[in-house]
């Protein structure tokens, strides 16, 4: 499995490097300063961060997911609830999440706003 995937990672430097002044809009990647990109190899074991900046990524062998590091805020609608002493009180939220490990949230869930 280790030389076949060595073969293709060869082939493919090869062919952007023979089609180099073409294929360069096609590899290279602009990453924003706070998002990263998870370049997923043939498996998730090899996922990998990359950025921010220009990234170098390889046609048809590598796929990228971008994830945004910046802090997120989530609103809880307001709830109405009964306390102990029968007195009615609302009651609302702000929840702010921030991404720490972009290759687990780009690898174990399908998307990760939603599973917040």
């Amino acid at each position: 499995r280790w030389f076949t995937t060595g073969f293709l990672h060869i082939l493919s430097y090869l062919l952007v490097f023979l089609t180099a002044p073409v294929s360069l809009m096609f590899v290279m990647r602009k990453i924003p300063e706070y998002e990263r990109a998870v370049v997923l190899g043939s498996t998730l074991d090899m996922a990998s961060v990359r950025g921010p900046g220009m990234i170098f990524v390889l046609p048809f062998l590598e796929k990228i997911r971008r994830v945004d590091t910046r802090t997120k805020v989530f609103e809880v609608p307001p709830q109405q609830i009964l306390s102990t002493d029968s007195v009615t009180l609302t009651v609302d939220a702000v929840i702010y999440y921030r991404v720490h490990d972009p290759v687990r949230a780009a690898t174990r869930v399908q998307d990760y706003n939603q599973s917040v």
